[in-house]
């Protein structure tokens, strides 16, 4: 079922005037060519219904809807925030969910993921308790609808999302787990693979699943300089009250 949302008359008027949007919540962004909003699903509940009507769809598709987890996400009560791609329409596109900022290392989604890896999730724990005092949250349910305009708009989204997550909840450090065949956005935005880590065959044996850490303080190291400095404007714009430089240190 094709998901539609009616953006706040704010968000439109800006948008007929082609400007960025500036609001706490939302902002435009020129890649995708839609409207990202930042928000919750209390705050949002016509937007998140949508919003996991289409991850289903979208992980029915490539026969990985066990990896979403339905029926557990589809209250709300695991998911801090999330981010929605809507275009001028208000069809939406894609987007992802956050997890934390977490309080103990068991608590993360990862670790259900190696739980038949005893070593691979003891290393994840030991990774997960390492960062805690300086805050870890997790990108989780990264999608796309099968016929949006744009390719590669889940990665892309997914990409500079762990940054705003992290910036959004004041964390400095965000897990994710990928396949390997899909890791390559996030690597150009910034992740780190723990290669100490085993992948595992998760949601199912057609894939190798890995650990990918964003740092905030090392994301200029590891990402290039055109993408940084788009993911600093996204935070400028979603985020006003946050600044990071878009001046990427050189090499």
């Amino acid at each position: 079922m094709e998901s539609i949302f009616v953006l706040d008359p704010e968000i439109s008027m800006q948008k007929q005037h082609c400007t960025p949007l500036t609001t706490g919540s939302s902002y435009f962004d020129t890649h995708l060519n839609c409207t990202v909003l930042a928000t919750t699903p209390r705050a949002r509940p016509e937007l998140w219904r949508a919003f996991t009507e289409g991850a289903l769809a979208s992980y029915t598709h490539f026969g990985v809807e066990k990896a979403l987890e339905y029926e557990e996400i589809v209250d709300g009560t695991s998911t801090t925030m999330f981010l929605a791609a809507v275009d001028d329409s208000g069809r939406l596109h894609g987007g992802l969910r956050v997890q934390g900022p977490y309080t103990q290392p068991t608590h993360t989604h990862a670790e259900r993921e190696w739980a038949d890896c005893s070593t691979g999730r003891a290393a994840l724990r030991r990774m997960v308790a390492d960062r805690l005092p300086h805050g870890v949250v997790e990108m989780k349910s990264v999608w796309t609808a099968q016929d949006a305009p744009r390719q590669g708009t889940s990665g892309y989204l997914g990409a500079i999302g762990a940054t705003l997550a992290a910036v959004a909840l004041g964390s400095r450090f965000t897990l994710a787990t990928s396949a390997e065949h899909a890791m390559g956005p996030y690597l150009d935005s910034g992740a780190v693979m723990a290669a100490h880590i085993d992948a595992v065959p998760y949601p199912d044996d057609r894939y190798r699943t890995r650990v990918l850490w964003w740092d905030q303080h090392m994301i200029p190291r590891h990402t290039t300089v055109n993408l940084y400095r788009h993911i600093a404007r996204a935070v400028a714009q979603l985020l006003p009250t946050h600044h990071i430089s878009t001046e990427a240190p050189t090499s």
